[in-house]
């Protein structure tokens, strides 16, 4: 898969079949659209293309708002690879490109740079300065400038609609079990293995903290998780604690592997969530704390 992270290093596309947005997560219903865009590719010995942002339009016309994403650039690139795109082109999302008219954008960017065959988009996506440009934009003007259009009808598991909103939120009271189904896959956090505060240590364990290297990556909402470690190829079953300190407002995470290995200090690794356990237990619930540990590290391999 070839990345450009900007329009001037975009080399010559053959018979491009594209599609526009942020694809944060990267979750189900992108990626029907991402494989529609490969197969139409395939039937006229094309290439697919995604176009994206960067920062996310969010970060930028927002600067007040935190911004929590699903996704890091480098995991997004991994993800779309893996689904097998052949190009995807990070757009600096900058202020001169946020006041570009939906005709502006089809006509400089589609046509004229990619010379585009084919569009595929998203249910109810808007684009362009104030969202000005849809479906019916984009169809009209292929017609005069010689590209077809597509849209993609709204995806739903058990009657709701997907989306990356939907997600986030769902991470966030730690219900694992819609994101992941959202998803498609175990949501992750990728840092460094640093010491950590005596969480786990009063129990007998050793505590490690986990140093995140994306600071706009989400972190789950606060509980005790089963997840597994990923570090150099191998994984370490592990029981993580996410807090909220009282002061500054931030999450922290903290592991206990199981099998601790003590020269995995500044370790870069993996955190894979596999289900919340339960919410963050009171001050005064130790024993209740210590029962829960011991059943993740007794049955390891199949807890609960």
């Amino acid at each position: 898969m070839k990345v450009y992270n900007n329009l001037k290093e975009i080399a010559a596309i053959k018979n491009p079949v594209v599609t526009i947005g942020s694809f944060d997560g990267v979750h189900v219903a992108h990626r029907l659209i991402l494989k529609r865009i490969i197969k139409l590719a395939k039937e006229i010995d094309g290439e697919s293309v995604i176009l994206t942002f960067d920062p996310h339009p969010r970060e930028f016309l927002n600067p007040d708002l935190k911004i929590e994403l699903l996704n890091t650039k480098e995991e997004k690139i991994q993800l779309l690879e893996k689904i097998g795109i052949d190009n995807v082109v990070f757009i600096p999302f900058t202020l001169e490109f946020s006041k570009i008219t939906s005709r502006d954008f089809i006509y400089r960017i589609l046509h004229q740079k990619l010379n585009a065959k084919k569009i595929v988009i998203g249910y109810n996506h808007f684009f362009g300065h104030n969202r000005e440009g849809g479906f019916d934009v984009l169809y009209n003007m292929g017609r005069n400038l010689g590209f077809t259009v597509e849209e993609i009808p709204e995806q739903d598991i058990q009657n709701e609609s997907i989306s990356s909103s939907k997600i986030r939120n769902a991470l966030e009271v730690g219900d694992l079990i819609k994101a992941h189904a959202y998803l498609h896959y175990d949501y992750s956090i990728s840092g460094q293995l640093m010491e950590g505060e005596p969480i786990f240590s009063e129990f007998g364990y050793r505590s490690w903290l986990l140093n995140i290297n994306n600071t706009k990556k989400l972190i789950p909402g606060e509980g005790l998780y089963y997840a597994n470690v990923l570090s150099n190829d191998r994984l370490w079953e592990s029981a993580i604690m996410i807090k909220k300190d009282a002061v500054i407002e931030e999450k922290s995470i903290h592991i206990l592997l199981v099998g601790d290995d003590s020269t995995m200090i500044h370790q870069k690794v993996e955190i894979i969530f596999k289900h919340m356990v339960r919410k963050c237990p009171e001050d005064n619930d130790c024993n209740d704390l210590k029962r829960i540990l011991e059943a993740i590290i007794i049955k390891a391999g199949n807890p609960f």
